[in-house]
């Protein structure tokens, strides 16, 4: 039987960053990164994301708790998290109790995905209703483009269809018009 238990694993990878990653009965339940200004600030985000994790979970304490990378210089906010944050059991190194615990039991339940379900079908809606303006917007390009062509080809004929010879004599109709409405 696999064993079950609830760890937390904090991993410092640079001097203002680290990464938190919360199990609980060997489900991944919350992987975070977080920056921080101060000691203080990274203690604070990695308890209410502890916080967090646990108001999604039946169980509320942890069995264990990790400090990976460098932690030169950190003891102290390690020491601080480490009484804040209550734990039942403590293992020597996160490999000791990863190799306690059967690989196909705590990667097969790794689902990052499962509080983020609904996200899938509003993501495909999104994605249908973009369509829908693309396609709305092709079929009104295409439809501008009929009826520009079709008043460039109307202008066209206008323009072949008038000669020079009408074009005077329209040009005297005109004067004659205007004359007559001046005599008036």
């Amino acid at each position: 039987k696999a064993v079950k238990s609830n760890f937390c694993a904090i991993s410092f990878f640079d001097s203002n960053n680290l990464s938190l990653a919360v199990f609980i009965n060997n489900n991944c339940e919350l992987i975070r990164e977080i920056s921080y200004e101060n000691f203080a600030a990274a203690e604070q985000s990695v308890l209410d994301s502890l916080k967090y994790s646990y108001g999604r979970s039946e169980t509320k304490q942890l069995n264990k708790l990790y400090f990976l990378g460098d932690i030169e210089g950190k003891q102290d906010l390690i020491k601080r998290l480490k009484e804040q944050i209550e734990v039942t059991d403590e293992t020597p190194d996160l490999q000791t109790h990863l190799r306690r615990i059967p690989y196909h039991d705590l990667l097969g339940k790794l689902n990052l995905a499962k509080s983020h379900a609904l996200l899938l079908p509003l993501k495909n809606t999104i994605k249908r209703a973009l369509a829908l303006v693309l396609l709305a917007g092709t079929v009104t390009a295409v439809v501008r483009a009929m009826e520009s062509q079709k008043t460039a080809n109307e202008i066209k004929e206008l323009r072949g269809s008038i000669n020079h010879e009408e074009l005077q004599r329209a040009r005297e109709l005109l004067s004659k018009i205007e004359l007559l409405s001046h005599d008036l």
